[in-house]
């Protein structure tokens, strides 16, 4: 009889684990899952991999070439162009860290995070989509 019941326990438990977990999943693009951090997925220098206007309807990757974002940990944020510091600020979650507000002098940034992960971060403010891939 407890055999029946720890079997019977364990099949429920089977069952509703998956449904507890995309249930979770807080970017529309992913991870459902993820060991590390938010704020450590997001700590890296990246670079545009890709980039499309939607104004424009155009594909604007090569706008980004040579350029790099980095996000450091204590809430730094440098813009590099060709390895040339071009703009500094800081960074910080918003919005229940669902986007990343940019702070820079005489400017501010929202984005929308639609993937954060490892090694692939995908950004959406209201002009354009940025997908961004660690620069190293």
């Amino acid at each position: 009889m407890k055999r029946n019941i720890s079997i019977a326990l364990a099949g429920v438990t089977l069952l509703i684990t998956p449904v507890l977990f995309t249930g979770c999943k807080k970017y529309d693009e992913g991870p459902s899952l993820s060991l590390r951090t938010k704020k450590a997925r997001v700590a890296n220098e990246w670079k545009v991999d890709f980039a499309y206007d939607y104004k424009d309807g155009e594909n604007t990757t090569s706008d980004y070439f040579g350029e790099t974002w980095e996000f450091s940990k204590d809430g730094e944020w440098i813009e590099r162009d060709n390895g040339t510091i071009d703009k500094s600020g800081t960074w910080e979650f918003v919005s229940d860290k669902e986007s990343i507000k940019i702070t820079k002098p005489f400017d501010v940034d929202y984005y929308d995070i639609l993937k954060l992960k490892n090694k692939e971060m995908w950004l959406k403010d209201q002009d354009e989509e940025l997908h961004l891939v660690p620069a190293n």
